[in-house]
């Protein structure tokens, strides 16, 4: 997974980013908020990334990758493992991930009731 600071990515334009209303919040004090998604424009075009943020809402990691290796649900997964190896390199203990994979964190809430990842 690449993995830029801030400042290395000069090259969007507000017009190339398309607007959602978003209810994020700031993560408790000592705390990082690690937001991954995956985006898939066909079968095979998928692409994952993540960004951290701690509780002063500073961007302090910002990590992308376009893959053809994954199906979906394969991204998310890869992309929240990055974020967990990520709190844990940060020796961070206290963390919130966020994600929008409702069958990924239906299987993290669940995974002992045999639930399983298609």
């Amino acid at each position: 997974m690449k993995s830029h600071q801030m400042e290395d990515i000069q090259g969007v334009h507000h017009s190339d980013v398309h607007t959602l209303v978003s209810s994020w919040k700031l993560p408790d004090d000592g705390c990082l908020k690690l937001n991954s998604d995956g985006a898939f424009v066909s079968s095979s075009s998928v692409a994952f990334g993540m960004v951290v943020r701690n509780s002063s809402s500073r961007c302090l990691e910002v990590s992308f990758d376009p893959s053809q290796e994954y199906s979906p649900v394969q991204a998310e997964v890869v992309v929240v493992i990055a974020a967990l190896k990520l709190a844990t390199s940060l020796n961070c203990l206290e963390f919130t991930i966020e994600s929008d994979c409702s069958q990924l964190l239906d299987y993290i809430l669940n995974s002992n009731s045999g639930s399983h990842l298609d």
